[in-house]
């Protein structure tokens, strides 16, 4: 028999909801896909971002670096131009450091120099605006009595040499003359601005002996002058200047004059000197003075017969030939007549009586103009005038009967100082005396009056100190170690005192700590500059006119000027 199954019958559901539900699940599905793709695409997108904002980053760190370097650093490093604002009448800097290893020089307050062995890099105006960029080799740089630069390269050949002479012109440097002759050393005229304290280029000049066919001794002197482009001769005569500085094989000749330089004849066995005219080429006082030296426009000191004069150049005596030497300072002159001194004022009036001794350095040696060292030195401060008759007689271990300074007045009175040593720095205003025997220094002012006395004797110390203004509020006194002192009151001090002073409108600040000098306007810093102590003096700046002034380091200039 069969057996019967039960089978239970599954009622399908409605059409509609299957599909509704199917969808659900499709869209589920879709909306998960979507999800993780749009997912993945911000993934992406994120990366794409941060890539995008590191691209850009490093673009303006780039960009600013660029902008910094060409705007700011450059400007700085090279010529920034440094203003307090932009009106006329304020001041402004400017700053200029060197590259690396370059020295800077600024030449007669108006040229600014880089250069580093002999090879000039670059030549700029006080404003550091270049004028010549390269790296041209050179010998010597010189300004020229006609205001432009000039540069020589030098070729030494012994008893010749060769210059080629190159002008700074259209931001180049052209050659305009090579000059040599055969056994004949050429060397430069400078001429000697002493208002400026400045050197300057006349030209050059060589002198050479021959013989001629009958074997007759011949000089003959060789002349280039700036004015012109020709080498002149002269025969028998040899510019001579004011003095000659040697140089090993090279004179230069030295001339207080820019046109009349003083000549000797070499023709004779005894010199005698006169008056060559460059400009004309042209000797205008035959040489027949034992000695001739420039002293002011149209005047000259002459020797005769061991007599001292003055004379213009058309030979009319000023000073008739009464005196055993007259030497002229700045604005003065020491006169002596039997080994007697006095002082001369620039009217070649006596302003005292022959009450000083003239010591010799031998019984045997006369007084010699040229000789830069003397028995004695004179200067004059304020309407004072001030007479040393044993100069440098500590310094250089020399022994004089007299140990005395005399401080004489216009009307011929006089005081006298009685020290071994009696310094007067015109550079930065330092007056001061050593006592030998007691190691104590004496400062003076401006007045010459005293001020206050150092002593140094308990320091074990025997040699000679080398004493500096370092600025105007602190003196040091170089033993073996450093040793300074209050310029004010004298007392010792532990190290240099910070400094400021005004310059018209700039008040100019030297900070010990840092050895830093800035230059402030309206309580505004214009710049600062770092300097080394041994390089710090009272002269915070080099003045080229009440509104321009700059101050040099090797490697660092600064400007500071008013104006646009």
């Amino acid at each position: 028999m069969a057996r019967k199954v039960n089978v239970k019958t599954v009622k399908p559901e409605n059409d509609e909801k299957v599909v509704k539900k199917v969808k659900k699940a499709s869209r589920k599905k879709n909306k998960k896909i979507l999800d993780e793709k749009k997912e993945k695409v911000y993934r992406i997108l994120d990366e794409i971002k941060a890539f995008l904002v590191i691209d850009l980053i490093v673009f303006t760190v780039a960009f600013a670096g660029w902008y910094w370097y060409t705007h700011f650093y450059s400007e700085e490093r090279n010529f920034s131009n440094e203003t307090s604002n932009n009106e006329v009448v304020d001041y402004k800097s400017l700053k200029y450091i060197s590259e690396d290893g370059h020295t800077l020089d600024v030449l007669n307050k108006k040229y600014l120099i880089e250069y580093d062995n002999k090879i000039v890099y670059k030549i700029m105006d006080l404003k550091a605006n270049v004028l010549y960029e390269g790296d041209f080799k050179y010998t010597n740089i010189y300004e020229g009595i006609d205001g432009n630069l000039y540069i020589t390269r030098v070729e030494d050949a012994g008893y010749s040499n060769l210059i080629n002479l190159y002008v700074l012109k259209n931001n180049e440097l052209e050659e305009i003359k090579e000059l040599s002759e055969s056994k004949a050393y050429f060397s430069p005229i400078k001429y000697y601005d002493e208002i400026t304290n400045e050197f300057k280029l006349v030209g050059f000049t060589a002198f050479k002996s021959m013989y001629d066919e009958d074997m007759k001794e011949t000089n003959k002197s060789y002349i280039y002058s700036l004015i012109d482009d020709e080498v002149k001769e002269l025969d028998d005569y040899q510019l001579f200047g004011d003095s000659i500085n040697l140089k090993e094989d090279n004179e230069e000749v030295i001339t207080y004059d820019e046109r009349y330089i003083v000549i000797n004849n070499l023709k004779e066995n005894d010199k005698k000197y006169g008056l060559y005219d460059i400009e004309n080429n042209k000797v205008i006082v035959t040489p027949q003075y034992d000695g001739m030296f420039t002293n002011k426009d149209d005047e000259y000191i002459v020797i005769r017969n061991g007599k001292y004069g003055i004379v213009n150049k058309s030979l009319k005596k000023i000073i008739d030939f009464e005196y055993d030497f007259i030497d002229r300072n700045n604005g003065f002159y020491v006169v002596c007549k039997n080994d007697k001194l006095a002082i001369m004022n620039e009217q070649y009036e006596l302003v005292s009586e022959y009450d000083f001794d003239y010591q010799k350095l031998s019984e045997n040696e006369e007084y010699n103009y040229l000789n830069d060292f003397k028995t004695f030195v004179a200067y004059k401060i304020s309407d004072k005038y001030v007479l040393t008759v044993n100069y440098k007689e500590y310094s250089d271990s020399l022994n004089y009967d007299k140990h005395e300074t005399y401080v004489i007045n216009s009307d011929g009175s006089y005081k006298i100082i009685e020290e071994n040593e009696f310094i007067v720095n015109l550079n930065n205003s330092l007056i001061y005396s050593f006592d030998k025997t007691k190691k104590t220094y004496t400062f003076y002012d401006q007045d010459l009056n005293e001020m206050y006395n150092i002593d140094i004797s308990n320091y074990d110390y025997n040699s000679r100190a080398i004493v500096s203004l370092l600025n105007e509020s602190t003196i040091e006194i170089k033993l073996d170690s450093e040793i300074y002192y209050d310029y004010e009151t004298g007392k010792e001090i532990s190290e240099i005192k910070d400094y400021s002073y005004m310059n018209n409108d700039i008040e100019i600040t030297y900070n010990n700590a840092n050895h830093e000098i800035s230059y402030q306007f309206d309580n505004k810093e214009l710049n600062k500059i770092r300097v080394n102590k041994d390089l710090l003096n009272n002269k915070l700046h080099n003045s080229i006119e009440d509104s321009m002034f700059y101050y040099l380091t090797n490697e660092e200039y600064i400007l500071v000027y008013k104006g646009e």
